[in-house]
């Protein structure tokens, strides 16, 4: 027989049936036939993802070992609909098996025949490959079966191979405390460390799923598989839960006249033999039947039997006694003076309770003689109303408790049910189970009546069904075994601080008896939801335990409680009674359903104050407070008459205020008549005010005392306004094109950019304050220091001066005066200045850019004039030009007649002495005409000769008269 060829790896891309077969082989005599139904189906990979493509699958069949398949048997596999048609994806290996025609539809069934007698204990493969996987996930089973020569198909008695189509669905309790642990599941295979989270520094969670609150905040929390990825959002409560372990204290002040309900073994005796009165549990209840809040008082971190605080009180009911020191210890039950609803008799309901009672069994009531701090733990402030589940027919045992207490089912306080389906619709704050033979569905009722804020307790046989049943799993991660065997006398209570735990000397659940007193994990097992114990024995497998609690979620409620022992009613003993007191701790321990409000009576008032802008500048405008007041209930009546009191303070100057609702808001006196709010609405105020100086100024809302908002840790708010100065800036507010400037601003500058040019084309500035002139003009510059505050200056940009000299006039001849210069400035230049090395006169001044200039008369040649700026604020810049200067030649004479017989008659020169390489014209000086010959007419005209080979006038004159 050949091999079964074995796959290392599969490719998720592809669904491949690979199959091999073994040749025909001789049949050994008295080989047995395999029987119908015979043989095993398996198939490689046994997974894939939703709508996967290109997918490959091996189906492997093997007969049993040591059996043979004949000519005429004949193997089935049903393709299932979904997937893809199998025509042409099929292959198959091994000669003596061939494939038959394929029938259905979707599904499809494929026939493998044996053609020729297999050897024994053989086996085929059979390949069905690029197939598309079903696009919703969901296990596909491929039915497989066999029949021999001349039987009938018949289902594999080993059942037939499951391809696993995994839906990613992450499950588990997605809000958790800070400290605290969780466990998460998701569907599906996975590889290599699935889980991961998007802020560690909010939550972990391990490769396994257990999620660890860190910080309060949200994240993001990931699960991978083969196929992709899946997210859920967790939300962790950095807040500390009193219900949980490692709760810090909570002081209040309880005043002077506060009743005290005490809840330990000396000052609430009854009986005889003396234990504790169970009926104070039921004075608290009336108390609350009527509205009044209770609160309850429990030291954090005390000891099992420990104090919870020591004061000075009187009796006052039944009896009245003389004050003293008293030690109040179990988780004592206070009422403050200020709760008492107006108009309630709180001594009426005190004196009708115990006038239902024996008057031995009278409940003990003090009053405190002086103000006393206490460690507040809850504010009760909700009827409670019990469901007594009956599904073990047990439900009387929990019923005799409350009866004991005397609560009332009259009074709606409890009521046996039939069922958990809606205890959050039917409004029980609290649920029990004594002794339960509970089904899945009870269990799943009793998990969303948990999740959803209410507070269940099971006792004896009903930890055993709500644990270890699947579909429970409350305190732990995979069950524990009963052990109820004694641990006497030794016994822990290693969270006395917490409410199920309050009372005093020792419970043993196994002196009670009954099918489940105490028990330990499972191996392997341990807490989940928050878990830890209340009371255990030590025994040789680890802790026995005999009362354990577990908040399945945040806020309020979401408790499950268990204890051990069958019945606490029967005997009048300190267990029994601790049995008893334990249930009725769970029963007014607070739950969160927010279905049922109307059971509760208080109002939460509270304030929130933001503020905008802040932090702002001096100068740089006006800031709001917006004040929010908020009845959060979760009492459905309606909170009346509110007022709140904000006044700004020194500093801030009021400008305007608007209001939602209510009398408008009175600055002087801080006082805003909000009015009426029902529960879940909301009120606000807004205060616009003006900073009227630098500095820190806090802000502070606070409602003014409303009777029923017994959490008054939230009546007040704060706003904190910063106003900063606002920074200088120094230096030259002037600078060149071309040139820089360095500012500086006061206080450190802000990052990464604290210098910005409005006009960067005129001016540029780095972030160290240098500005760069760039043209002409003016740019605004602001500098911003690290508060955000900034100021701004304007730099000017001057131009460079320039001058220019202009062209040189015509040549004149020594001591002759030029044609006007012509000179000009510019740019930042105010004026300018001529100067010259040959010396002269410049007429009428030096400084008038038009200025004739007349050299010595001994001055002849080229002279440089130069012309210098002045009145900038750039610097100077010169310009110059170069003058010729003729001399006059010494052997000039002009000659003669000066006659004139009428206006406009002839005049002649008649002559004019040559010297020796120069030749002459005449020039009329009056009109520019070269006179040629050297004859002109006209009167009063002066006549100069001009130098014909160089252009230069040369100076002599004769003037025709008339």
């Amino acid at each position: 027989m050949k091999k079964l060829i074995q796959f290392s790896r599969y490719l998720l891309l592809g669904l491949v049936f690979v199959i091999h077969g073994a040749g025909n082989t001789a049949l050994a005599a008295g080989t047995p036939e395999a029987a119908n139904g015979a043989g095993a189906m398996s198939v490689t990979p046994a997974f894939t993802c939703p709508g996967s493509a290109g997918n490959s699958f091996a189906f492997t069949y093997m007969l049993p070992s040591g059996e043979i398949a004949k000519i005429g048997a004949q193997v089935t596999l049903l393709i299932p609909a979904g997937w893809t048609t199998p025509s042409g994806h099929l292959s198959l290996s091994g000669s003596n098996v061939s494939i038959g025609t394929i029938t259905g539809t979707g599904s499809w069934t494929i026939p493998v025949n044996y053609t020729s007698n297999s050897g024994a204990g053989d086996s085929f493969t059979l390949t069905y490959s690029m197939v598309t996987a079903p696009p919703i996930g969901a296990d596909s089973t491929f039915t497989t079966k066999f029949k021999k020569a001349g039987g009938a198909l018949t289902e594999l008695t080993s059942g037939s191979p499951i391809i696993n189509i995994p839906t990613m669905t992450i499950t588990g309790i997605f809000e958790i405390y800070a400290g605290k642990t969780t466990q998460l599941t998701c569907s599906g295979t996975h590889g290599l460390n699935p889980w991961s989270s998007s802020n560690t520094s909010i939550a972990t969670v391990s490769s396994t799923g257990l999620l660890t609150g860190v910080a309060a905040g949200s994240c993001q929390i990931t699960y991978t598989n083969n196929c992709g990825s899946t997210s859920v959002n967790v939300t962790v409560d950095g807040s500390q839960s009193p219900d949980l372990p490692g709760v810090t204290a909570h002081w209040v002040t309880a005043p002077a006249g506060t009743l005290v309900i005490p809840m330990d073994n000396t000052l609430q005796a009854t009986g005889s033999p003396s234990y504790f009165n169970v009926k104070a549990y039921g004075l608290v209840v009336a108390l609350l039947n009527n509205k009044i809040p209770v609160r309850w008082i429990i030291l954090a971190g005390k000891v099992h039997d420990g104090i919870d605080f020591t004061a000075s009180a009187s009796q006052v009911y039944p009896s009245v006694g003389s004050a003293a020191s008293r030690d109040f210890k179990a988780g004592p039950m206070l009422v403050f003076p200020p709760d008492i609803p107006t108009g309630v008799n709180i001594a009426t309901i005190i004196n009708s309770f115990n006038n239902g009672t024996a008057s031995g069994a009278k409940v003990n009531v003090y009053q405190l003689t002086s103000a006393t701090q206490v460690d507040q733990r809850y504010v009760l402030t909700q009827h409670p109303k019990a469901a007594i589940l009956n599904d073990g027919g047990n439900a009387t045992i929990h019923i005799s408790y409350m009866n004991a207490a005397s609560i009332l089912e009259v009074n709606d306080n409890f009521h046996q049910v039939a069922s958990a389906t809606n205890l959050p619709g039917d409004c029980f704050t609290f649920a029990s189970e004594p002794h339960s033979a509970a089904v899945t569905a009870n269990l799943n009722a009793i998990h969303n009546y948990v999740e959803s804020g209410g507070n269940f307790l099971g006792e004896c046989l009903a930890v055993d069904t709500y644990e270890n049943n699947a579909a429970g799993h409350f305190h732990s991660t995979n069950g524990w075994t009963l052990i109820s065997t004694s641990t006497s006398p030794s016994f822990y209570y290693p969270n006395a601080d917490l409410s199920f735990g309050q009372y005093e000397g020792q419970f043993d659940p196994f002196l009670i008896t009954g099918a489940e007193t105490n028990w330990e994990f499972n191996a392997g097992s341990e807490f989940k939801n928050n878990g830890y114990e209340i009371q255990y024995g030590p025994g040789t497998n680890g802790h026995r335990m005999g009362q354990t609690a577990a908040k399945l979620g945040t806020g309020r409620g979401h408790m499950v409680f268990f204890t051990g022992g069958h019945d606490y009613s029967k005997k009048n003993s300190i267990d029994y009674i601790n049995g008893q007191r334990s249930y009725l701790n769970a029963f007014l321990t607070p739950s969160g359903l927010t279905a049922c409000d109307f059971l509760s009576f208080e109002s939460d008032i509270s304030v929130t104050k933001t503020v905008t802008p802040t932090p702002i500048c001096l100068g740089g405008g006006n800031v709001t407070f917006t004040i929010t007041v908020t009845n959060n209930g979760p009492s459905t009546e309606v909170a009346t008459g509110l007022v709140l009191t904000d006044v700004l303070p020194t500093g801030l100057t009021y400008v305007s205020s608007t209001i939602s609702q209510g009398s408008a808001y009175v600055s002087s006196t801080g006082k805003w008549g909000i009015g009426d709010l029902a529960k879940s609405a909301t009120a606000t105020l807004t205060i616009t005010a003006t900073p009227n100086s630098a500095g820190t100024f806090v802000n502070t809302a606070c409602i003014d005392k409303y009777d029923q908002d017994v959490n008054q840790s939230n009546d007040c708010a704060t706003a904190t306004v910063i106003v900063n100065e606002l920074p200088t800036i120094n230096g030259n507010l002037s600078v060149c094109a071309g040139s820089t400037t360095k500012l500086t601003g006061s206080g450190t500058p802000a990052s990464p950019v604290a210098w910005v040019s409005k006009s960067i084309d005129v001016a540029t500035v780095d972030n160290t304050g240098l500005v760069r002139g760039i043209s002409a003009g003016t740019s605004v510059i602001t500098y911003t220091d690290s508060n955000g505050c900034s100021k701004t200056v304007t730099v000017t940009v001057n131009l460079l001066p320039t001058a220019d000299a202009g062209l040189a006039t015509n040549p004149f001849c020594q001591g002759g005066t030029s044609a006007p210069l012509g000179g000009s400035v510019g740019g930042s230049a105010t004026g300018g200045t001529w100067s010259t090395t040959a010396g002269g006169v410049f007429s009428p001044n030096t400084t008038d850019l038009n200025a004739t200039w007349t050299p010595p008369s001994s001055f002849s040649g080229t002279a440089t004039l130069i012309l210098t700026t002045s009145g900038g604020l750039c610097g100077v810049v010169t310009a110059s030009k170069t003058q010729l200067v003729n001399s006059v030649p010494a052997s000039l004479v002009l000659t003669g007649s000066t006659i004139c017989t009428s206006p406009g008659g002839n005049g002649t020169i008649t002559s004019a002495t040559s010297v020796a390489g120069v030749s002459y014209q005449l020039y009329n000086s009056s009109n520019g005409a070269i006179q040629s010959p050297k004859t002109g007419t006209g009167s009063g005209l002066t006549w100069t000769l001009l130098d014909a080979g160089t252009g230069y006038y040369v100076i002599g004159t004769n003037t025709t008269t008339s």
